[in-house]
């Protein structure tokens, strides 16, 4: 900038020159003199902004150097099993310490345990937690006014609380979340479910309990279809089982919570829900399989309202026996020929059923098993893969397995020591051959 002492100077000089001095000839020298300002002015800006901006390069560079070096250890996301498969635990000899022994067996500290899709879970020393006594109405109760009085109980909300907001997970991961950190601590199944009852409920989840066959269901309702989820439904509302590995399918009743219980303090109650026992009363004729059958229909109803099952349940699923009786007639004609001629006769029947997606029929995903694809007017390719291995493994027991490609269900035949291709929805199709849309794919294998 100008120096204040030479302004004064420079208009006086500019006043004595006005007279002499044509106005044009002084606008020109006033706008060099501003340009040369202006040029000096951005260089030394550019040299000011390019060294500060190294220096903040340099400076930020250290600071991630830093804290990657912080992170050069991070915390395993798959830890190894305490004990490895296939190994025996070695013997406890007289030196060796024994279990619960010295003062490592009085301390325990947080460890990171199992994973999370992905992210570490933290295990607390919780040796104090409830018992969950019983499955009955008022010993779910017991259990729940126990652990909203225990202060091992209360961290294990608090761990949810924390766990859920750093993973950023939402109603149904929430669920999930709390499931797997009940598992860790509590032995039991039963009590590892009512544990993440009462831990979703602590946090404004919708989460339920059923009762069927002595094991307890631990239920969230959605909207959104949880692909191949079991569920029942309930007034028009979804329950979904969230602890499916824990859920059998078994012949019996299946009590669930009536209502959604948010406040801790309210009575959960557990009802019966609707469900068909068998009273052969009511007979429907099928003539699906190319001889008459007379089908349940009280059977067929009691099939039709259990919650959607994992490929590998119907896979393994069991014909009743009035129906097995009827199709010993199909068995003692195909008798006298090898196995794998009766697997061709039943496959090319299977491909020659009318067809029609789930979505047109009953307006949903709705997996059949024998019964019902033989009570039905249309099957689909999975309906037709179950109906296929249920009678191989009454009638003609070779090995099979089912194939899974994207949108479609197959089956695989093992004979003479090779798989070959069995599907029965690609019509005219022999053992061996594929359906062209997915030649070049690999399925996935489900038995």
């Amino acid at each position: 900038m100008p120096n204040r002492v030479f302004l004064p100077r420079l208009f006086l000089l500019g006043g004595l020159v006005l007279t002499t001095t044509a106005p044009a000839d002084l606008s020109d020298g006033f706008e060099q003199d501003f340009s040369r300002f202006a040029d000096t002015s951005q260089q030394q800006f550019s040299q000011f902004s390019e060294a500060n901006e190294n220096a903040f390069a340099r400076d930020f560079i250290a600071e991630w150097s830093r804290f990657n070096e912080a992170l050069s250890d991070p915390l395993p996301a798959l830890p190894k099993p305490r004990l490895q498969p296939g190994l025996q635990r070695a013997k406890q000899t007289e030196s060796s310490p024994a279990a619960g022994s010295g003062p490592s067996a009085t301390i325990r500290r947080p460890r990171v345990s199992g994973g999370f899709y992905g992210h570490a879970l933290l295990d607390l020393p919780l040796l104090d937690l409830p018992t969950l006594t019983g499955l009955q109405p008022d010993d779910l109760l017991q259990f729940r006014e126990q652990a909203l009085s225990n202060d091992d109980f209360i961290e294990l909300i608090h761990l949810l609380g924390f766990t859920r907001q750093r993973i950023r997970a939402d109603s149904y991961a929430s669920v999930l979340l709390a499931r797997q950190l009940c598992g860790n601590h509590f032995a039991t199944p039963n009590s590892a479910t009512a544990c993440a009852w009462i831990l979703g409920q602590s946090q404004g989840l919708d989460v339920r309990v059923g009762l069927r066959q002595g094991q307890l269901l631990l239920l969230t309702p959605s909207e959104q279809e949880w692909y191949e989820q079991p569920y029942f439904q309930i007034e028009g509302m979804r329950l979904y089982v969230v602890n499916r590995r824990d859920y059998s399918r078994l012949q019996g009743e299946t009590y669930l919570q009536s209502g959604r219980h948010a406040d801790a303090t309210e009575t959960a109650r557990i009802s019966l829900s609707s469900s068909f026992i068998p009273a052969q009363q009511a007979f429907h004729t099928s003539n699906h399989f190319g001889v008459p059958l007379q089908l349940d229909e009280d059977f067929v109803a009691y099939l039709h309202q259990l919650p959607l099952l994992q490929v590998s349940d119907y896979l393994g699923d069991q014909q009743p026996n009035y129906l097995l009786k009827q199709l010993q007639n199909w068995q003692e004609v195909q008798q006298e020929r090898p196995e794998i001629d009766k697997l061709k006769s039943v496959l090319t029947h299977l491909q020659h059923w009318p067809y029609q997606i789930d979505q047109e029929q009953f307006g949903r995903e709705k997996p059949l098993t024998l019964s019902e694809s033989l009570f039905f007017p249309y099957t689909d390719c999975e309906d037709r893969v179950y109906a296929l291995v249920a009678l191989n493994r009454e009638f003609i027991q070779l090995e099979m397995a089912a194939l899974r490609y994207p949108n479609h269900l197959s089956a695989a035949v093992k004979y003479q020591g090779h798989w070959l291709e069995a599907d029965p929805t690609y019509l005219g199709a022999n053992l061996g051959m594929r359906q062209p849309a997915y030649l070049d794919m690999d399925p996935e294998w489900l038995y």
